[in-house]
């Protein structure tokens, strides 16, 4: 995957976790899940994206038995536009 500046990320094969099944649907993309960490922690994987993490679900410190996490949402494939990548106005970098 090319990414701005020049930088590239090595693609995981698509047979990489051809063992887990896809459980779910996010923003029209395949997800599979994990097993879980130790921790309790479940990392659900996009294929679309590389298999980057679009969603974690963690055991909650409030004893919430749902679970806690993220859920990433509006993600969008393709050509992004520059002004997402400058740093902030007053930025020092």
């Amino acid at each position: 995957m090319e990414l701005p500046g020049g930088k590239y990320v090595q693609p995981i094969p698509d047979d990489a976790f051809s063992d887990k099944p896809i459980v779910e649907q996010l923003e029209g993309m395949d997800i599979i899940a994990m097993p879980p960490q130790p921790s309790g922690v479940v990392r659900y994987l996009a294929r679309q994206l590389n298999y980057f993490a679009v969603k974690i679900v963690e055991p909650c410190s409030n004893g919430n038995a749902s679970g806690c996490g993220f859920s990433l949402s509006n993600i969008q494939i393709g050509e992004q536009p520059p002004e997402l990548f400058r740093p902030a106005a007053g930025d020092a970098r």
